[in-house]
């Protein structure tokens, strides 16, 4: 098992982060006439937008490390549209904050 956890580990891979990007997306549904395969991708692309996206987005809105997990189920809920526009806010945090250094 640990050497299951030290590869994904290697790979960057939060397996808590990546299950409950999974499931966010699982639980926001698909559209109907989805293909078997594109809900597959679509679930896995959640899982992995919240991954990657939450730690880096939960550091830039100055969320405690106890909200990662809940942010990234909100993040593979949202899909990319929910990114697209956490990544809007992020820029602008980052620019306001840039301008008051």
């Amino acid at each position: 098992m640990e050497e299951i956890k030290h590869f994904f580990e290697g790979l960057s891979i939060n397996i808590s982060l990546l299950i409950a990007g999974f499931f966010g997306s699982f639980v926001s549904g698909s559209e109907k006439e989805m293909s078997f395969r594109e809900r597959l991708v679509a679930y896995l692309s959640g899982g992995f937008i919240a991954n990657y996206l939450s730690p880096v987005l939960s550091e830039m809105l100055g969320l405690s490390d106890s909200t990662k997990y809940g942010f990234a189920f909100a993040l593979g809920f949202s899909g990319v549209a929910g990114v697209k526009w956490l990544i809007t806010l992020a820029k602008k945090k980052l620019h306001k904050k840039i301008e008051n250094d």
